[in-house]
């Protein structure tokens, strides 16, 4: 009992601490939200892998919740030369430990992003955008298309609705296309650093070696349990400044409008239509710069076959001997630059350990491609959680039964998906409008949107996790998290225990591996373990000769859960599992030693847990369940079944409380 009232107090004492919810948000600048459109280039060093990277990025597909404006560049030379692993490690050494380094070490960054900036404007990259959203072609006409079709499938249902009604027609809501322009972003990718998994698995064995060496000891070489690249990856964010100056040049002095209604390229003289063509080419569209993400580890990698790490097993021994002299590897380790393809597949396979080769299932080439697309999508991802432009917005429509909001996967909406949700209060005094944070939802059925707006496009889902209770008109607001929850907690598992647990959302998990795959909401996995001892006096008669000793017992179980939300801020979550638990002695008497082995047993886990969510980062929960046929091995010539042990046998109920971060 004294356990359950100090854990009761961490959990009223965190929540103090940490749970103290911004009640004003300063990022929220409009409840309007219009798409962007991504142009993504790669930052050339020119080095090892500079081709193969640029091969991927020049096939990449924009994801649907941006406008695709990739142009025909596709790579910016890069203004300085790539820093070594051990300047890099020096200089964030430096800048860790004062404060002169720190901001040296800041200013040499931005002097970098502005060198970069320049690189972009002198590349002309705000020029091939500006050019693609006008379909200038070769005499330097524009034409409508492009920008009116983005303004269409922009628009939202409301407002289609009152073109189709009201004042507005469908004439203004494609030209409101022309406004998207400003929401033109650059992803820049410098991917660095980059490491086959032998290579990386080398570094680590030379490492060894050489601390083994030193020592005088022998050691393992690590276990090779994965094939392809590994690689840290810088995104930087850049924007085309399309100001009202750059547009007053354009449209009063310079423009050539080829289109139905526009007959200004046609009233053109030759000479004036030259004079027009010139000033854009050698114009200068500015470009700004918004914000950086940096990645400390981008993958693309494949597990082992079960053949493959056998044959590793085998070889283990040779392995050692051979990896004894590896500890000057990293010194010796300069390799021809060659472009990563199949046929450099085989030499690289020759150059490696040839006793691991047998067949692949993904080429390195396939490999590859999925290290740089899964720095991309990491470096979207950030920005979404820095950049307001990046996170999509919305305005609940219905609350009867569950909260409706008219996104979808036009937008990026996926499934248990979460959003904030955002009450607009005005200050009297000052007449300025905030946004205050509300509530969280969840998506639970996402629609597909993916078409111009009728009027009545169907909507998404959601379901309310926290906060107050809502009505239509709040604006909801992309806030992404990692669908990783932690437990801890006390339980009573025929005895007192201390219990951790970890779970993530399988439905998100698989979503973003199959992305056309929608799988229900509230689907999660579960790991957790158990701690407990037992004092001499709690286990009566355990040893054959009937002498007490303590005993310590550790529990580890997982399985698969349902989340269901009611009431806006509980949630029951029906579970199924395994529980595996073993005991072991934790005092020496007689001739058992310390940390023997007692007895063992497996179990059936079926129950569910109760949650009330304080906040979207904080939930109290309690466990109820049954474990189904947990009898315990005993070893039966140091020990026998008697007190606790027998309790802790056959069909019986078990619970837990205690504080679950939400991550």
């Amino acid at each position: 009992m004294k356990k359950t009232i100090i854990l009761l107090c961490i959990i009223l004492g965190l929540n103090n601490v940490f749970a103290q919810e911004e009640k004003f948000s300063k990022k929220i600048k409009s409840n309007k939200y219009d798409r962007n459109s991504l142009t993504v280039l790669y930052l050339d060093f020119e080095d090892k892998y500079a081709s193969s990277i640029k091969k991927v990025i020049g096939e990449f597909e924009v994801s649907d919740k941006y406008n695709d404006h990739m142009i025909d560049t596709r790579h910016v030379k890069a203004p300085f030369k790539k820093e070594s692993l051990v300047e890099q490690s020096t200089k964030q050494l430096l800048g860790k430990l004062t404060k002169k380094g720190k901001a040296k070490q800041e200013g040499q960054i931005n002097e970098k992003i502005e060198q970069i900036r320049k690189s972009l404007e002198t590349a002309k990259i705000g020029n091939e955008i500006i050019a693609k959203w006008f379909g200038r072609n070769q005499e330097g006409a524009f034409t409508y298309d492009l920008f009116e079709e983005r303004g269409l499938y922009n628009a939202t249902n409301s407002e289609m609705v009152e073109a189709q009604t009201g004042s507005m027609g469908l004439e203004t809501i494609k030209s409101n296309g022309l406004n998207l322009i400003n929401n033109s972003y650059i992803l820049l990718m410098d991917i660095n650093s980059i490491l086959t998994m032998d290579e990386f698995y080398d570094t680590q064995d030379a490492l060894l070696a050489e601390r083994a060496q030193k020592s005088n000891k022998d050691y393992n070489p690590v276990s090779r349990t994965h094939r392809g690249f590994k690689a840290k990856a810088t995104g930087y964010l850049f924007q085309v400044d399309y100001n009202d100056t750059v547009q007053v040049y354009l449209y009063n002095d310079y423009w050539m409008g080829d289109a139905k209604g526009d007959d200004t390229f046609k009233n053109l003289t030759e000479e004036e239509r030259l004079i027009n063509k010139k000033w854009f080419d050698e114009f200068t569209f500015p470009i700004k710069y918004i914000e950086t993400v940096k990645i400390n580890e981008i993958g693309g990698m494949q597990s082992l076959s079960l053949g493959e790490l056998e044959e590793m097993a085998a070889s283990l021994s040779e392995a050692k001997s051979e990896m004894k002299s590896l500890f000057s590897f990293a010194k010796k380790n300069k390799q021809t630059e060659e472009e990563v393809t199949t046929e450099s597949q085989e030499d690289t396979e020759k150059e490696k350990t040839k006793k691991f080769e047998v067949a692949q299932e993904l080429s390195d080439v396939q490999l590859f491609t999925k290290l740089v697309e899964n720095g991309l999508e990491k470096s979207i991802l950030g920005f979404s959680k820095r950049v307001e432009d990046f996170r999509v917005k919305a305005n609940i429509y219905e609350t009867g039964g569950k909260p409706k909001a008219q996104i979808g996967k036009k937008e990026g909406v996926k499934v248990d998906q979460r959003f904030f949700v955002y009450e607009k209060k005005l200050n009297p005094k000052t007449n300025v409008v905030k946004y205050k944070k509300v509530a969280t939802l969840l998506a639970t059925d996402v629609v597909d949107n993916r078409s111009i707006a009728t009027g009545e496009s169907q909507a998404s889902t959601f379901v309310q996790t926290s906060g107050k209770k809502l009505y239509p008109g709040l604006l909801i607001q992309e806030k992404n998290d990692r669908g990783v929850s932690g437990f801890m907690g006390l339980g009573h598992y025929y005895g007192g225990m201390f219990i951790m647990r970890v779970d993530g959302s399988i439905t998100k998990a698989i979503g973003k591996t199959f992305p056309n795959l929608q799988l229900p909401s509230g689907l999660r996995g579960y790991l957790g373990i158990g701690l407990a001892k037992h004092s001499e006096k709690e286990a009566e008669f355990v040893l054959l000769d009937g002498s007490p000793i303590s005993f310590s017992i550790f529990r580890f179980d997982f399985g698969l859960a349902k989340d269901f939300y009611f009431l806006r801020k509980f949630a029951v979550a029906p579970f199924v599992g395994l529980g595996i638990e073993g005991a072991s002695f934790a005092q020496q008497i007689n001739t058992i030693e310390k940390g023997d082995r007692y007895g063992s047993s497996i179990a059936l886990e079926l129950g569910s847990r109760l949650r009330y969510n304080i906040n979207e980062l904080f939930t109290i929960e309690s466990s109820l369940h049954f474990l189904l046929g947990g009898k315990y091995q005993v070893d039966e010539k140091i020990a026998t079944s008697q007190a606790l042990i027998e309790e802790r046998q056959g069909v019986k109920p078990a619970f837990d409380l205690g504080i679950r971060v939400n991550l």
